[in-house]
Formats: structure tokens, sequence, C-alpha cells
């Protein structure tokens, strides 16, 4: 990857993830260079215990699952985050 390559996905990586906020979206995504991209979130009510912490869609049908409820059943929460990542 070019120097010019590298500057403008890091420029689409911004925008996106300043688009993502504004719309409340998730901060896991797959970039176009084929770098991972995790950030943390604000702290939500888990779908399945209710605790209030961080939360990501990786539940056994996509519900927003804390860390201790995603490990609950992690085979689930490792097809749905590579669902996530390569959706093809």
């Amino acid at each position: 990857m070019t120097p010019d390559e590298l500057k403008a996905a890091l420029v689409e990586a911004v925008a996106r993830r300043r688009a993502a906020r504004a719309l409340g979206g998730a901060m896991t995504r797959r970039l176009k260079t084929g770098n991972l991209l995790i950030e943390a979130e604000a702290a939500q009510r888990c779908d399945l215990c209710g605790a209030v912490a961080e939360t990501r869609p990786y539940g056994p049908r996509g519900e927003n699952v804390c860390f201790s409820c995603g490990m609950k059943d992690r085979a689930a929460a490792e097809r749905a985050f590579k669902q996530r990542m390569d959706p093809t």
C-alpha cells in the first residue's frame, strides 16, 4: 500500500467512524484495507442479562450482549463475529 493509499484509507476510516457514531452504529468493522477495527462503545443494557456494560451484537440471535453472556455460548458469538466481519 502506497502512502497515498494509506492516507486515503485512514481518511475513509475516520469519516465512517464519525458517521457510525452519529447514527449510533457499531464500531467493529473491517476496513477496505482488510484491517479489523474494534473500538470501545458506550455502555448499553445487555439484551440477555440486563447488565449495563459494553455490548456487542454477538448473541445467539444477534442480540446485543455483554462479554459474560457472549461467552456463555462462545461458538455462537464467534459465528456472529465472523458473519459481521465477512458477510459473504
